[in-house]
């Protein structure tokens, strides 16, 4: 049997339920995107999977396979992935920001590893019972941080507080409670490990570097976090089309940093990072 597109998710489930002698029903992988921008916000996308017998159905499986990591597939097939999910999960969720959940109040999780701490071989035996299993999407959701807290707290702050407006939706839109929670683990893109709200301490987080090229999951997160703040640069453009936001997106490029230099920073800019 051809294994489930989701198997390393799966494999990483097991092994870090052999590790805290715990059974996981599902994780949450998180991703953002914007970090390194001169402009705009940060955009964290963070998506709740289940554990799953079933198989991805023939539509879900045109934008399973599309994933991977958002920086390396092009524009068009980003905004591929991002429409037929859309469309299937209808209608998009809210973007969170500070009007959401100001000042997040947030805790180290409980337990961190790097995936690659659990990436032990299993016997032959249970990974090809692993092979039958999948993930399925439940839901998924987006914070942001804005150029004001960044300037304000610092973007690796920022970047916390974005994902934390991310999670605590998750958690209020799925009745997270803190017993479900540690059935269910953080997944993380890279190798920082943020501080998360304390309503989901208990949920035992993995980093895993470039693993948005690695997990679908993380891919997803990676894919919808980049268009749709690629999306809402462009909308920005309209009000500042003379820094040519629909072009680079807040990054600093030698044309948009020509731009700054000519019109001075915009109320969009990140003033701590000119």
């Amino acid at each position: 049997m051809n294994s489930s597109p989701f198997f390393p998710e799966v494999q990483l489930l097991v092994t870090l339920g052999y590790k805290l002698q715990n059974e996981f029903s599902g994780l949450i992988a998180i991703d953002e995107v914007g970090r390194g921008c001169v402009a705009g916000p940060v955009v964290v996308c963070a998506s709740y999977w289940r554990l799953s017998e079933n198989r991805p159905t023939p539509l879900q499986m045109d934008w399973i396979k599309i994933l991977g990591d958002s920086k390396k597939l092009t524009e068009k097939r980003r905004e591929m992935c991002f429409r037929l999910v859309a469309e299937q999960f209808s209608p998009l969720p809210p973007c969170l920001g500070p009007s959401y959940w100001q000042n997040p109040y947030l805790v180290n999780p409980s337990l961190s590893f790097s995936d690659s701490m659990l990436c032990s071989p299993l016997e032959e035996s249970r990974t090809d019972c692993l092979r039958q299993s999948s993930l399925e999407l439940c839901n998924y959701a987006f914070g942001e941080a804005s150029q004001d807290e960044i300037d304000a707290v610092n973007i690796w702050n920022a970047t916390q507080w974005a994902s934390a407006r991310s999670l605590k939706y998750l958690q209020d839109q799925e009745k997270l409670t803190d017993d479900m929670c540690t059935n269910i683990a953080l997944l993380m893109d890279g190798n920082l490990v943020p501080k998360v709200p304390d309503q989901i301490v208990q949920s035992p987080m993995v980093t895993a570097i470039k693993g948005d090229g690695r997990y679908k999951t993380l891919g997803f997160s990676s894919i919808m976090a980049k268009v749709f703040r690629d999306q809402k640069m462009t909308e920005i453009h309209k009000i500042f089309p003379e820094f040519g936001f629909d072009q680079h997106k807040g990054y600093g490029t030698a044309k948009h940093m020509a731009a700054i230099g000519r019109f001075g920073p915009s109320v969009i800019h990140r003033k701590s990072f000119l």
